[in-house]
């Protein structure tokens, strides 16, 4: 009975599954950019490029106050944040622009990736792409992140040439100095872009140095810092050094006493230790870790076999994202997924390849057995967290409906707290909208800013209305907010689209003077 199973009609089956299954992920990916819901950071950043199209200064107003953002930002996504910049020059500030940005970046990654390992290399042919794009479309953070005003998608895709062009000068005799310095300026641009990014400088040093290429890593060395050193480029003096690095390790640790002692440097050296976080956060990164862990366990030799410079090139990346990475968040690993997916492709290509031609059975049944098991996890686990994101849709008319029946004239003169996401597309209309995340990070190291002092900290702050969800409500502790009811000197007007909008109840603005003057 088994004999039936031929291998053609296994490789069948196999062929139209993978069909199957990229088809829906497709459906549901271009279903899911309609209306997209905004991502705090599409607003974060997002802000950024406006000021920096408006005035020419990166900043931050949606942050105000905390760590003086509404000045200049010390710390940001340098080369992101000007492609952010040139979309907006082209075609205006939207969201939909700002996250079309990472779209664009996708489908560059996707043709860079597809050349390199179908056309140039062989490495897979054209059935093992699809598998590895199936992987990465439904992958969660991808599919999630490819459409957020983030830097991810475009390091994934600065940070693959670097390798690529770094293996790819291993096997040359013939302009191998042009290939490393190519690696090198693309991993000194993916610092540009990310100052995660400078793992892959510190990734392709070490393995040249690892293969004693001296003459190579030297010239690698001083390409890739001279990148590096462009990231900091803005900071004028060794005050703004010092700052920034005070932010950097105040965000890091929530804290805001921290400096260049040696608890510092423990808590970095401390880091890696603490990783399994960030790899196992919630089910969609449970499902791909588990995903690497088996492929590693059971088709180490075939990956180093087939890739010999993979191997030892991620795992430079993995500990090195340990050490600087601010923070344990999983979108983090987004630049890595396509050398994860990869690994995989390779085995399971390995292991269907040895199933016999009369038997449905494998030598390696538990192998194929485990990676069967943790596939269907991450696929379930995938198209469950896809489905869910492509369900929540938003258009900026619920944030400008708000303003019509809330807010009275003139909104130019007004100052508003709100969630980030009002600035969509709303930031034209108000002298100013602060974030409720500026509030949320000041508290870390102030509790004052919470109730009872929230209502006094935010009428000195000149802010006439305050628009707040449930969660901020009970993060800062500010109790029951009914309609007509006051709160301090604010008077609840009411409640839209699970917000609860609150007014300066001490008087408006005098439209000439910005002074306060007493209402009638």
């Amino acid at each position: 009975m088994i004999e039936k199973y031929t291998f053609a009609s296994l490789m069948r089956v196999n062929t139209n599954l993978l069909y199957l299954l990229l088809t829906l992920g497709l459906i549901l990916f271009v279903f899911s950019l309609y209306q997209r819901i905004p991502n705090i950071d599409d607003a974060w950043i997002g802000e950024q490029v406006f000021w920096l199209s408006e005035d020419g200064v990166v900043k931050n107003i949606l942050m105000k106050n905390y760590s003086d953002n509404q000045n200049g930002l010390l710390a940001y996504h340098k080369a992101f944040v000007y492609s952010g910049l040139w979309a907006v020059q082209l075609f205006g500030f939207s969201l939909w622009v700002l996250k079309s940005v990472s779209l664009f970046y996708l489908f560059v990654f996707g043709a860079i990736f597809y050349y390199y390992l179908v056309k140039l290399k062989k490495i897979l042919n054209v059935k093992q792409f699809l598998f590895v794009a199936l992987l990465l479309l439904i992958e969660s953070h991808i599919f999630e992140y490819s459409f957020v005003f983030r830097p991810e998608i475009m390091l994934m895709s600065t940070g693959f040439l670097s390798f690529a062009f770094l293996e790819h000068s291993f096997k040359t005799k013939k302009n191998k100095t042009l290939f490393i310095l190519l690696s090198a300026i693309f991993a000194g641009l993916s610092a540009l872009v990310h100052l995660n990014g400078a793992v892959f400088v510190l990734a392709g040093g070490l393995i040249l140095l690892f293969k004693k290429q001296f003459k190579s890593l030297t010239w690698f060395t001083l390409v890739g810092f001279v990148f590096v050193f462009l990231y900091f480029s803005h900071l004028n003096s060794f005050s703004d050094v010092s700052v920034w690095f005070y932010h950097l390790m105040a965000y890091d640790s929530g804290k805001s006493d921290v400096g260049f002692g040696f608890v510092t440097l423990l808590n970095i050296l401390l880091k890696p230790f603490e990783e399994h976080f960030r790899y196992f956060h919630s089910p969609k990164e449970i499902a791909l870790t588990l995903l690497l862990i088996t492929t590693l366990f059971f088709g180490f030799k075939t990956i180093k076999q087939k890739m010999p410079l993979l191997l030892p090139y991620v795992l430079i990346l993995v500990l090195a994202l340990g050490f600087i990475a601010p923070g344990k968040t999983a979108k983090y690993l987004i630049p890595f997924i396509p050398f994860f997916s990869l690994m995989v492709v390779i085995f399971v290509t390995d292991a269907w390849q040895t199933v016999s031609r009369k038997q449905i059975f494998i030598p390696k049944t538990k192998e194929a057995i485990s990676i069967f098991i943790v596939l269907i996890l991450f696929v379930g686990v995938s198209f469950a967290y896809d489905g869910y994101l492509s369900s929540k849709k938003f258009t900026p008319k619920t944030n400008k409906s708000i303003t019509e029946q809330f807010v009275k004239k003139p909104i130019k003169e007004t100052i508003i707290l709100a969630p980030m996401t009002f600035i969509f597309d709303e930031i034209y209309d108000y002298k100013e909208i602060i974030g409720l995340m500026s509030f949320n990070e000041r508290l870390k190291t102030n509790a004052k800013i919470a109730s009872p002092q929230f209502f006094e900290i935010t009428e000195n702050e000149n802010i006439d209305y305050i628009l707040i969800n449930q969660h901020y409500i009970e993060k800062f502790n500010l109790g029951s907010l009914n309609i007509g009811s006051t709160a301090g000197n604010y008077l609840v007007v009411g409640k839209s689209d699970g917000l609860t909008i609150l007014e300066l109840e001490a008087g408006i603005k005098s439209q000439e003077s910005g002074i306060r003057i007493p209402k009638r």
